[in-house]
């Protein structure tokens, strides 16, 4: 199973449309951009993200050139590895310039589970007082409680001397 980022759009006032241009975005490692980091950049209109890669994939050709001992294989290589290990986060940092917000985080095996867990979850959210939401599924969607003044969340002790 994987994490995904729920990002939403800014509201457009039409709450249909906002849902489906709600993004998913994998916590992890991206094959695809390890592949095919430009075509990824492009897909997901990561311009900026790309121009760096271009900047930096240049660099590391100019300084093969220069070392011409295998130095830019390395470095290529590496950078590869470290662009795939950050490319979802690039794509959330870009989402998030654009004005979308981070909603949640939600877990799944494919893309209808995943959605289907972060749209039931907030349609649960959006609806405690309904009588055909079992309780349990309402309790789960409430936030937790804390005691007054103690900052102690949920079920815990009271401190003591508080």
């Amino acid at each position: 199973m994987a994490a995904f980022m729920v990002m939403i759009p800014p509201a457009s006032g039409d709450p249909l449309s906002d849902a489906v241009r709600t993004a998913f975005v994998k916590d992890g490692f991206s094959w695809v951009a390890l592949f095919f980091a430009p075509l990824w950049a492009l897909y997901h209109g990561l311009w900026l993200v790309l121009g760096l890669w271009i900047v930096v994939s240049l660099a590391i050709g100019a300084v093969g050139d220069f070392f011409s001992m295998g130095a830019g294989e390395v470095l290529s290589l590496a950078f590869s590895l470290l662009f795939a290990l950050e490319a979802n986060q690039l794509r959330r940092w870009t989402l998030q310039r654009r004005g979308w917000e981070l909603s949640g985080i939600v877990v799944g095996r494919d893309r209808e589970d995943y959605e289907r867990r972060y749209f039931d979850r907030l349609l649960v959210r959006g609806q405690p007082q309904d009588e055909t939401i079992p309780a349990t599924e309402r309790r789960r969607a409430e936030p937790p409680r804390t005691r007054a003044g103690t900052g102690v969340i949920g079920s815990m002790p009271t401190p003591r001397g508080a």
